[in-house]
């Protein structure tokens, strides 16, 4: 429990608001470039105080990628966006809200430690019910797209697929 509880707070939580911050502290010129970083991570930097920033992917096992994505003001209030990739169906569940002014853990959390526990236990959920249940969470984002798209936040895309590749260059199959 102790383990699904750090990967929580990791992702979505003070760590994610951590990294963000971290990433967005880096020397990056203003621009509508994107900047690559580790593990299929990337950021925009906007304007002086505010970035978009794509998460680095996490491999949750079974054919499923993890990353987020968070468009605001460094270290301050940020829309988080969860983005659960199914690499066999490519598939992509993306669901979110924005973070409270103390950056406290948010509900997606919640959605996000059943969806890990399902493929911890064999028993994962499809791109569909994961939707469902943030949908029946009342998430103010919730969208099915495919890991071959790109998600557009407030005018910046950011390609899917990334941590897919990574992970399972070879397709489920023979890597998961």
């Amino acid at each position: 429990m102790k383990s699904l509880l750090a990967l929580a707070l990791f992702v979505c939580g003070p760590a994610a608001a951590q990294e963000f911050c971290v990433a967005r502290a880096w020397p990056q010129p203003i621009s509508t470039q994107r900047v690559l970083l580790k593990n299929c991570a990337s950021i925009i930097r906007y304007s002086e105080k505010s970035a978009a920033y794509m998460g680095e992917a996490r491999d949750y096992h079974k054919g499923f990628v993890e990353q987020f994505l968070s468009d605001g003001e460094d270290c301050g209030d940020s829309d988080v966006i969860v983005i659960i990739q199914d690499c066999a169906t490519i598939k992509a569940a993306i669901f979110g809200e924005p973070l409270d002014k103390d950056d406290t853990v948010s509900s997606a959390i919640a959605l996000e430690n059943e969806v890990y526990a399902a493929i911890r236990d064999g028993k994962p959920l499809s791109v569909d019910e994961i939707l469902t249940r943030a949908r029946g969470a009342n998430f103010p984002i919730a969208v099915e797209s495919t890991t071959t798209s790109s998600l557009n936040i407030n005018g910046r895309r950011f390609q899917l697929g990334c941590g897919c590749q990574k992970y399972y260059p070879n397709g489920v199959a023979a890597d998961g």
